[in-house]
C-alpha cells in the first residue's frame, strides 16, 4: 500500500483524515509539493467542477494515470481544503469551517469553485461568527481573504467591524493598508477612529456568562427580567419529595429539572452547549460601527 511521504501528527491521524493510504475508492493521486494525497476522484468530481477536469477528464493524462499534481499551492493548504469538502472525521463528516481556517478555505474555494465550501463560509460568517473568540491575526486574515475575494459588502462590513475594535497597534502590525483595497481601508480606520470600548460593568457580565457556562453549574432559563423561570414540574432529582414546593428550574445546558432544594448541589453533566443554544443565551462580542456607503 502506497502511504505519502508527509507524516501527520497523530492528532490529526486521530481526529481527521490525511489522505496519505490508497483505497479502493481514494486510488486517485494528488501530488502536492512533494506531498502525496490519496482521493475519491468521482467525489470530489461532483464538489468542484475544477477537479472534475482534473480527474475524470478523458483528453487528460491525468485520468490514466491516476495522478495529478496541483501546483502553486502548499500541502497544508490542500489537506485542510479537502478535509473540510470530504467526509474525513470518525463521524463521516467534512471538518467545519473556523476562523482559523476561513482564509484558507475560501481562497481556495473560489480557485477550485467549490460551491459547497463557499456556502459553509457563508455560513458560519452569518451564524457563528459574530460569538466567537480568536487570535486577531486569524479575523484580520478572514477579512484580508473577504477582500481580496470580493464578498458582498455586508460580509465585508461584518468583518470590518470586528478587526476595527482591534487596538491601532495591532491594525499598523499587519499593514493592512498595504493590503487591502483602498476604500476597506478608509472604513476600517473610520470605524476605529469612532470606536469606544465597552463599559467595564457590560465586559463583567460578559466574562461572568462565559464562566458559568464552562463550568459545572447549571444555567437556568431566565425570564425577560432576568429571573429564573420557574415551572410547575416535578424535579428530577426528588420528585418534589421535600415538600419545598412543585416549582423547579429547567437547566438550558442539560434540560434536568431541579427544585431549589436540589439544584445548589447537583453538578451539571454538560460543560458545553450547542452553538443555538449558546446564541440564545451569549452576548454577541463587540463590533465597531460602520459606514456601509465606504464600501460601495
Amino acid at each position: 500500500m502506497e502511504q505519502s511521504n508527509q507524516e501527520c501528527s497523530p492528532t490529526d491521524q486521530t481526529e481527521y483524515n490525511s489522505f496519505g493510504s490508497r483505497s479502493e475508492f481514494c486510488d486517485f493521486k494528488l501530488k502536492v509539493a512533494g506531498t502525496s494525497f490519496f482521493v475519491n476522484p468521482w467525489y470530489l468530481a461532483e464538489k468542484s467542477p475544477v477537479f472534475a477536469t482534473l480527474c475524470l477528464n478523458h483528453y487528460f493524462k491525468e485520468k490514466a494515470e491516476k495522478t495529478a499534481t496541483i501546483q502553486e499551492e502548499n500541502s497544508e493548504d490542500i489537506l485542510e481544503l479537502l478535509r473540510c469538502i470530504c467526509p474525513s472525521s470518525p463521524y463521516l463528516t467534512p471538518k467545519p469551517v473556523t476562523a482559523e481556517n476561513y482564509g484558507i478555505l475560501i481562497r481556495l474555494a473560489d480557485k477550485f469553485d467549490v460551491i459547497d465550501l463557499k456556502a459553509a463560509c457563508e455560513k458560519y460568517l452569518n451564524e457563528e461568527f459574530d460569538y466567537i473568540e480568536t487570535e486577531p491575526t486569524y479575523i484580520i486574515q478572514m477579512l484580508i481573504a473577504a477582500d481580496q475575494f470580493r464578498l458582498d459588502n455586508d460580509a465585508v462590513a461584518k468583518l470590518v467591524a470586528r478587526v476595527a475594535t482591534f487596538d491601532i497597534d495591532t491594525l499598523k502590525m499587519h499593514e493592512l493598508h498595504k493590503i487591502l483595497s483602498n476604500y476597506v481601508v478608509a472604513a476600517l480606520f473610520t470605524a476605529n477612529a469612532n470606536y469606544k470600548v465597552e463599559s467595564k460593568e457590560a465586559s463583567s457580565v460578559n466574562n461572568n456568562q462565559g464562566e458559568t457556562i464552562g463550568s459545572n453549574s447549571h444555567l437556568f432559563l431566565t425570564t425577560d427580567t432576568g429571573e429564573q423561570a420557574k415551572f410547575n414540574i416535578n424535579c428530577s432529582i426528588c420528585q418534589n419529595s421535600n415538600g419545598l414546593g412543585t416549582y423547579s428550574g429547567v437547566c438550558m445546558k442539560c434540560c434536568k429539572v431541579l427544585c431549589s432544594s436540589c439544584e445548589s448541589g447537583d453538578e451539571c453533566p454538560k460543560l458545553v452547549m450547542t452553538p443555538a443554544q449558546l446564541a440564545s443565551i451569549r452576548p454577541k462580542l463587540p463590533v465597531a460601527e460602520v459606514d456601509l456607503s465606504m464600501l460601495e
